[in-house]
């Protein structure tokens, strides 16, 4: 390969790279992004991070673009033209270009009209390089098609997204930074409007019955209570000098943009003006203000008020340990205590969501069923949760040695379980007890919520906390049961 084409070629993938890169920033500037990220502040860096992996897969996208066939076929008639000689070439070029219905062939008709009396190695010379530059611009022009595709795609999942977030916000509880970056993370298919419905109704229950977030809120702070861990110093606003970006003071080269000021245009974009079938190209980004522009920058210092707050040595901050929710899902439990029960996890998957804490819910009748409800999937695992049906009968050793079997891997030490059931079932094994005071040394608690009147005194006595939630008719009929 010639020093020369090298050149070219590096220069055409630098500009692509050099376009990417400007696409992401343009990407961040799209008029419903900016409106979403000001008025939803908190997912600004779960949607830089989602960019980044945007521009890292269509970087590798546009090394391996399908091309069409007619291009693909005219580029293996090119190969094969290079080992011509120079009488063949001027005998088969036209004969070859007009087989593939190539956009060279008039540039090529007119060249050899141009180069009549020239030395023949000197002729196919020149053709084969004019050709050869025609394929590569060509080539950028397929790439420069699938950024656009590419873009198209990642704005329209950026949309969906932030429709999702919108939606979730109203069902999700208040809002900050930790709990919406993992909720947009977790926003995979499309929210439909029964699901969506599924969390409206766990949200609304929660509002008319306050014990519920209550008592989930108590089981939420036991974590900090049991621990000797002290709060952080409370924050209060300062007056301080910010250094702002100003974008019309030129002190510095910033990066790349995408613009239509023709004086700080990228050399790579005349690259453009070098061939009139592309030239299109460049007036087109030049009235979308897509043209790849220098962006200059200065500072400028003011005054803004900033929080200020002193955080307490790391030694006393411990991290709050992962839930694991055993959930009865008996026969006995449908209805009502069902839609408590279901109430009560989303509450604590809420709660987990700010916290930076696991939540796993375990079903149990007969069988145990695993939810994961803060992973990546975890709002399909919750949506799924929330349509499951209850029956069968109450079996809890089965569910507390699975919970058991939890606790003893790493990643969940230090977790809270919680049993949320009508306790109507026999009392648990000796060996289960044993299991359970063993594993309260490594700072786990267990902890029950009974949702009938008739629960088992004995089993709920085994608990470290208990709570009780059964109000009467009269007062789910009213409401606001404390």
């Amino acid at each position: 390969m010639s020093v020369d084409r090298q050149q070219r070629l590096a220069s055409g993938a630098q500009s692509l790279q050099q376009r990417l890169e400007a696409e992401s920033q343009e990407l961040q500037q799209d008029p419903r992004v900016s409106q979403f990220l000001n008025e939803h502040n908190s997912h600004r860096q779960a949607l830089s991070s989602e960019l980044t992996r945007w521009h890292q897969k269509v970087s590798q996208q546009i090394l391996e673009v399908q091309l069409p066939d007619a291009l693909e076929y005219e580029i293996r008639l090119f190969t094969q033209c290079q080992s011509w000689s120079g009488a063949q070439l001027l005998e088969g070029l036209i004969r070859s270009l007009e087989s593939c219905d190539s956009a060279f062939l008039e540039d090529a008709r007119l060249l050899l009209t141009q180069l009549k009396g020239v030395e023949l190695e000197m002729e196919q010379r020149l053709l084969l390089r004019r050709w050869q530059q025609h394929l590569e611009l060509c080539i950028i022009t397929e790439q420069l098609a699938a950024i656009d595709k590419a873009r198209a795609q990642i704005l329209e999942e950026l949309y969906r997204k932030m429709n999702a977030q919108e939606e979730l916000s109203s069902v999700m509880g208040k809002s900050d930074p930790k709990k919406s970056q993992r909720l947009w993370n977790m926003v995979g298919a499309k929210l439909e409007r029964q699901q969506y419905q599924r969390l409206k109704q766990m949200a609304e229950l929660l509002e008319h019955y306050p014990k519920l977030m209550e008592i989930a809120e108590e089981l939420g702070r036991q974590a900090a209570n049991s621990t000797s861990v002290n709060d952080l110093s409370a924050q209060h606003p300062e007056l301080r000098p910010v250094l702002q970006q100003m974008q019309s003071l030129p002190e510095e080269l910033g990066g790349i943009c995408l613009s239509d000021e023709l004086a700080r245009l990228i050399l790579s974009e005349t690259l453009f003006l070098s061939d009139p079938d592309l030239e299109v190209i460049f007036y087109k980004h030049l009235l979308e203000k897509r043209l790849l522009n220098y962006q200059f920058r200065g500072k400028n210092t003011e005054l803004d008020e900033v929080m200020i707050s002193h955080a307490k040595s790391r030694d006393e901050l411990q991290p709050k340990g992962p839930f694991i929710v055993c959930v009865d899902t008996s026969g006995s439990m449908s209805g009502f205590a069902e839609l408590c029960a279901k109430a009560l996890c989303f509450a604590l998957m809420r709660i987990a969501l700010s916290d930076e804490r696991e939540c796993q819910v375990l079903l149990f009748s007969t069988d145990v069923l695993e939810y994961q409800l803060t992973a990546r999937r975890g709002l399909n695992h919750a949506l799924d949760f929330l349509g499951y049906s209850y029956k069968g009968g109450t079996d809890l050793a089965p569910a507390i040695r699975h919970a058991i079997e939890k606790m003893a891997e790493q990643k969940f030490e230090n977790a809270d379980l919680v049993v949320i059931s009508d306790f109507i079932a026999p009392k648990l094994p000796d060996d289960l007890l044993k299991e359970l005071n063993k594993l309260r040394k490594n700072q786990n608690r267990f902890n029950a919520i009974t949702l009938s009147q008739y629960g088992n005194p004995a089993l709920t006595e085994l608990f470290d906390s208990s709570w009780h939630f059964n109000p009467t008719l009269y007062q789910r009929l009213k409401g606001r049961s404390h």
